[in-house]
Order: structure tokens, then sequence, then C-alpha cells
């Protein structure tokens, strides 16, 4: 007799995908939600764990962490430049 095992994720029924792909995690990651966006029923979501879960986080976090390096290198070199050009003008009114 087989058994039926009836999985549960975030307290959903839910169905287990395994598999490896070739190419990059995030490229997988793409066709997978394209497939499923085509032959998954109305009302069915995809969600991740594991090492997609942690490629989806860190592709939005990547562009926040670059965005805001950059506004701190322009502040850090900004406020130099700006003190230096405050004092030139003091020593050519003089």
């Amino acid at each position: 007799m087989n058994e039926i095992h009836v999985a549960m994720f975030n307290g959903l029924l839910s169905v287990k995908v395994l598999g490896e792909g070739i190419v990059g995690a995030g490229e997988v990651i793409e066709r997978v939600e394209q497939h499923a966006a085509e032959y998954l029923p109305e009302g069915y979501q995809l969600a991740w764990t594991g090492k997609a879960f942690q490629v989806e986080q860190a592709g939005t976090a990547a562009v926040f962490a670059f965005s805001l390096a950059v506004a701190m290198v322009f502040l850090i070199l900004a406020a130099p430049i700006s003190n230096c050009l405050q004092i030139k003008s003091r020593l050519c009114s003089r």
C-alpha cells in the first residue's frame, strides 16, 4: 500500500520540487518562475527555500548596497573638497 504524504509550507499545502541546473542559480530561478506562470493553475504561488531563497534575497540587497556605497563615497569625497574651496575663497578675498 502506498503512503500519501501531505507536505505543508507556511501553513499551506505544498509540493517540494528538487533540482539542479547547469547554468547559474539566478537563471534557473527565472526559468522555473516562467514555467510556473505558464503551467500552474490560478491561485498557485511559488516560495523559495535554501539557496534559491538566498539568491532571491541577495539580488535586491545587492542593488541597495551598491547605491548606498556610491552615495557614501560621494559624501566622503565632497566634504574635503567643499572645505578646501571655502579655505581658498577666504584666502583669495584677503
